[in-house]
C-alpha cells in the first residue's frame, strides 16, 4: 500500500486525488495530518482520513504500507519522518517553500527593494539577530536530519532537487520528475497562437502576497514601461503579513495609480481562470522556483511570461526550449507570441500522467 501524506492546500490535493481516480490507480491512502475542522481548501475530503501523528504511525504498523508519500514537508510532515519505520520507502513532493525555507537557501530569495522593505517592516535588532541565528542553526540540523531520510524527490523543477541535494551531497535522495497538472491543451490539434493586443497590455504581476514574488522590485522595473502598461492586476489575497500588503499597494497606487488593481480576495477557479484569460503578460519575478501552476495555465493561454533569470523555474523553460518565457522585458514586447509545441511536449496532460504512474509505481 502506498500512503500519502496532505497538507490542506487550494487545487492541488485535489487534482491529485482527480487524476490518481481517473487513470484508476489503485493501493493508494490518502491521509492529512491537518485536523479536519480545520481544513479549509480540501474540497474531496470524504477520501481522506483526518489523522493524528500517532494514530498515523499506529495504522502503518497494523497495515502493509510500503512507500510514504509527503506531500510538502511541513513541520509535521518532518516530526511523523522522525517516528517511522526504518524499511519505508520515502518520497517528498518538493513544493517550493518547504524546500525553500532551508536557511542556506532563504538567502537570496528577496532582491534588494524587497529585502529592504522586508528588514523595515520586520527590523532584525541585535537580540532578534541572535535568535534568527540560533533559529537558523536548529532549522537546518532539522531540515538536513529529514532530507537524509528520503529516498526520492518528486518535482518537475530538476533545479530545486539540485539546490536540496548540494546542502547535503552524500545523501541518498535521488529525483523523479513529477507535477501535479499539465498543459491542458488538446494535443490532436496543431497549436496556434494569438497575438497580443497591440499597444498597451494587461499585466498579471505575482502570484501571492508573499515578499518572495520581489513586488516592489518588479514594480520598479514596470514603471520603465509605463507607456505599455494599461494596467496591472496583483494577486494579494495570502502568504503575506497586512503591513506588506499595504506597501505594495501603496507603491502600485505611486506608481500606476488607478491602473494598479490589488486582487485581496480568493477567487474561486473558474473566476481565477476567466481573469487569466484577460492578462497578456505575466509577470513572476522571483528568485526561486514559484508560481508554476499560473505560468503554466497562461503559457497554454498563449500570453507572454517575464521571470527573473535566477528563477530555477525559468531555467526548466529555457533548458525545455518553451517558448513565450523571457527575462528582458524590451525584447518581450517586440516578440509576437509564439507557437509552443515544446509545452505539450514537456508539460502535456500524457507527460504528466506518465509521470504519475511512474512515482506510484503503476
Amino acid at each position: 500500500m502506498n500512503l500519502h501524506v496532505f497538507i490542506d492546500a487550494p487545487f492541488y490535493v485535489d487534482h491529485f486525488l482527480e487524476r490518481c481516480a481517473r487513470l484508476k490507480i489503485e493501493g493508494q491512502y490518502y491521509t492529512s495530518l491537518v485536523p479536519f475542522k480545520d481544513v479549509k481548501h480540501i474540497k474531496n475530503v470524504r477520501n481522506i482520513d483526518f489523522l493524528s501523528i500517532r494514530q498515523l504511525i499506529q495504522f502503518i504498523k497494523e497495515n502493509e504500507v510500503n512507500k510514504i508519500y509527503i506531500h510538502y514537508l511541513d513541520d509535521n510532515a518532518i516530526d511523523l519522518l522522525f517516528q517511522l519505520p526504518k524499511n519505508l520507502e520515502i518520497y517528498w513532493f518538493f513544493w517550493g517553500n518547504d524546500g525553500y525555507k532551508h536557511p542556506e537557501l532563504k538567502k537570496e530569495i528577496f532582491l534588494p527593494l524587497t529585502n529592504e522593505l522586508v528588514n523595515k517592516i520586520n527590523p532584525r535588532t541585535g537580540l532578534k539577530k541572535i535568535l534568527d541565528f540560533f533559529r537558523n542553526i536548529v532549522l537546518k540540523k532539522k531540515l538536513n536530519k529529514a532530507i537524509q531520510l528520503i529516498d526520492y524527490c518528486c518535482i518537475q523543477v530538476k533545479g530545486d532537487f539540485n539546490l536540496i541535494q548540494m546542502q547535503q551531497p552524500d545523501c541518498k535522495m535521488k529525483h523523479l520528475y513529477f507535477a501535479y497538472r499539465g498543459a491542458i491543451v488538446n494535443e490532436k490539434e496543431d497549436l496556434k497562437f494569438n497575438n497580443l493586443q497591440k499597444g498597451k497590455y494587461r499585466i498579471l504581476l505575482g502570484n501571492s502576497a508573499n515578499p518572495s514574488n520581489n513586488h516592489i522590485d518588479a514594480l520598479e522595473l514596470l514603471k520603465q514601461y509605463e507607456l505599455y502598461i494599461d494596467e496591472i492586476i496583483c494577486p494579494l489575497s495570502y502568504s503575506g503579513s497586512k503591513k506588506y500588503i499595504d506597501e505594495v499597494i501603496n507603491k502600485g497606487i505611486e506608481f500606476f495609480g488607478n491602473n494598479f488593481k490589488p486582487l485581496l480576495s480568493f477567487l474561486p477557479v473558474e473566476e481565477y481562470q476567466n481573469l487569466l484569460d484577460s492578462i497578456d503578460i505575466g509577470v513572476f519575478y522571483h528568485s526561486r522556483q514559484q508560481a508554476y501552476s499560473n505560468t503554466l495555465i497562461l503559457l497554454q493561454k498563449k500570453k507572454k511570461i517575464f521571470m527573473n533569470p535566477k528563477s530555477t523555474l525559468y531555467q526548466m523553460y529555457r533548458d525545455w526550449e518553451i517558448e513565450n518565457v523571457f527575462t528582458d522585458f524590451e525584447k518581450m514586447i517586440e516578440f509576437e507570441v509564439a507557437e509552443n509545441n515544446n509545452l505539450v511536449k514537456n508539460l502535456g496532460e500524457k507527460q504528466i500522467d506518465e509521470w504519475y504512474k511512474n512515482v506510484l509505481n503503476v
